[in-house]
């Protein structure tokens, strides 16, 4: 599937440039260029004030007018239930295990802590039924994002306009949430909650009433540094103009999609044609889909292909692609490369995407995948793949429960290292029926996304 990539992985190579510099060091450098985009994932959050400041610092001397900055972090109202078991986690790492343990006997450790004190049932758990299900999630994350996220000094939750007051300092503004869903609202707020929110549209209070309304845990933002607003014909030509690519088969898409408030289906009639222009798994521009999606059924509107095509984008089911031919083969290899460094020297469950030039970014792949294209690179004879797989979710502590793969609380914990014969016969049944979709279903899509 993938032979002959391996030599370009050792003469590729991209102009990444690495440093391990403190906030500090970093922000005070005057080696460095404006920045189109700046992106600070997983970080505010958990470190210090002194060192937030450092970062509005740099960003402000150093992202270009009209560029932008992506930053993700705690809020509150969905944040707070969770501080005082973290409060519990940091102090028993710090204050009661031997300071002599490695960092994976600590983190161990505490999620054994973690899991008595859940044992425990602690009336807390009464009076927030989701703080249980948060706590049962922390159990099976992985190590290195404990020990970053939770077992940490620093652990601070904002709301969004104390944050928002920092970057307007800079001259920043908010442009609007990272996340497709947060546009959608009639599957994430009800009649009610959105006659509430409609009287502070224009408020500067709006995201955080939005917050509390949601009970949000987590932001994903943009902001932009002066801001120009397109007129409207020139936002509908833009994305008249974008392409999109569809990153799976088309049979397999449900026509249902997920929000807060649940599922909600879609119209065939309406999101069918729309998919159909896309079941090639190319890039399209959005006008070359509608006038595919007019000429098939000319019962819709173009105004409303078009809010179809805005929904499917925003809810993550097609992407924003670039077109093929602005891909240069370079670019193609690097990305190979990289995706075949990763299948083959990281940890199957490390990481969860591989690289596509085609939507610029990273798409999902499943561990199972993942290890299908492991054993292909390995060269492992097709009639031993299958238990070749079993035996690596099998070391990595993987079970199935209810359908889905899962870790076993066994992983951290210290418990045996053994499986029923049940669980072997369940993880086989699951890793069969995935290796026998593959060829058909993932393979294709993983192509013509140019991943491998």
């Amino acid at each position: 599937m993938v032979q002959g990539l391996e030599a370009d992985l050792c003469c590729t190579h991209s102009s990444l440039n690495l440093s391990d510099d403190s906030f500090a060091d970093f922000a005070k450098r005057d080696d460095l260029p404006q920045f189109d985009f700046i992106a600070l994932n997983d970080v505010w959050s958990f470190i210090s004030e002194e060192n937030q400041n450092f970062i509005v610092d740099f960003v402000g001397k150093h992202l270009k007018a009209g560029g932008v900055f992506f930053i993700s972090y705690q809020v509150s109202p969905g944040a707070v239930p969770f501080e005082p078991v973290r409060n519990l986690m940091y102090n028993y790492e710090n204050k009661v295990l031997p300071a002599d343990l490695t960092v994976e006997q600590r983190l161990s450790g505490v999620k054994g802590f973690l899991q008595g004190l859940m044992h425990a049932s602690p009336s807390v758990t009464t009076h927030y039924p989701l703080l249980f299900r948060t706590m049962e999630q922390v159990l099976n994350r992985d190590t290195a994002t404990v020990a970053n996220e939770l077992c940490h000094e620093n652990w601070n939750i904002t709301h969004f306009s104390d944050l928002l007051a920092k970057l307007e300092n800079i001259k920043l503004s908010y442009a609007c949430s990272a996340l497709g869903l947060d546009h959608v609202d009639h599957i994430n707020l009800s009649q009610k909650q959105k006659d509430f929110l409609t009287k502070f549209h224009d408020a500067d209070l709006f995201e955080d009433f939005r917050d509390f309304i949601v009970n949000r845990q987590y932001r994903y933002d943009f902001f932009v540094k002066g801001a120009c607003k397109l007129s409207q014909s020139e936002q509908d030509n833009a994305l008249l103009g974008t392409f999109v690519v569809l990153p799976m088969v088309a049979s397999n898409f449900t026509y249902t999609i997920r929000g807060r408030l649940g599922d909600a289906n879609l119209d065939k009639g309406l999101y069918g044609p729309v998919i159909n222009a896309l079941s090639d798994n190319k890039p399209h521009a959005i006008a070359e889909v509608i006038t595919a999606a007019t000429t098939a059924d000319a019962s819709h509107s173009i105004a409303e292909y078009f809010e179809a095509i805005r929904i499917l984008v925003l809810t993550n089911v097609i992407n924003v692609a670039v077109p093929e031919e602005s891909i240069t083969d370079e670019i193609k290899q690097q990305c190979q490369a990289l995706n075949i460094s990763m299948v083959a020297n990281c940890e199957f469950d490390q990481i969860p995407v591989l690289a596509s030039p085609v939507v610029q970014g990273g798409i999902y792949v499943s561990q199972v995948d993942k290890l299908i294209l492991k054993a292909d690179i390995l060269d492992i004879p097709e009639d031993q793949v299958q238990s070749y797989i079993v035996g690596e979710l099998f070391a990595h502590k993987y079970v199935v429960r209810e359908g889905h793969l899962v870790r076993s609380l066994a992983q951290d914990t210290g418990d045996a290292n053994t499986n029923t014969d049940q669980e072997v016969k369940e993880l086989t049944e699951y890793v069969a029926n995935i290796q026998g979709k593959f060829v058909d279903c993932v393979l294709p899509v993983l192509r013509a996304l140019l991943v491998i």
